[in-house]
């Protein structure tokens, strides 16, 4: 990701998003989030956040959820580049809606797996206290 971060363009970005939601929505379909790309849209690995807010920016023009990292690494806490930490959380039963939206076969494993896997990695790395801010959705 940090290559890509670093030599992309955003207008380039940009035009990307839109036209493949656009391309989605010409074959009937109606997207359900905008994927992070395995992380280059977070900006996070050489600190180009113009790029999550750009991706940001798009979710909110097109209604559609972004999901933020699942897994916090080392690197992403110690990059000072906006010099604060965010946590971006949502509370379980508005997740759980959202997932039966998405994917209601899923429903199930979300609630007695994933979302107390979550829960558990973010109390034990303390994810949420070694952010300066927290965000609830």
């Amino acid at each position: 990701p940090a290559e890509f971060e670093l030599g992309c363009k955003l207008s380039e970005v940009e035009a990307e998003i839109r036209a493949q939601i656009e391309r989605f929505k010409e074959f009937g379909g109606e997207p359900s989030h905008i994927d992070n790309h395995m992380g280059t849209l977070y900006g996070i690995e050489a600190g180009k956040f113009e790029l999550l807010e750009l991706t940001i920016k798009l979710a909110a023009e097109y209604n559609l959820p972004f999901r933020f990292p699942s897994v916090f690494t080392e690197e992403m806490f110690s990059n000072d580049m906006l010099g604060i930490k965010v946590f971006m959380d949502i509370a379980p039963d508005k997740q759980l809606s959202r997932n039966a939206l998405r994917d209601p076969g899923h429903v199930e494993a979300c609630r007695t797996m994933w979302i107390p896997r979550e829960e558990f990695y973010f109390a034990e790395c303390a994810v949420r206290e070694r952010c300066d801010m927290v965000l609830m959705n």
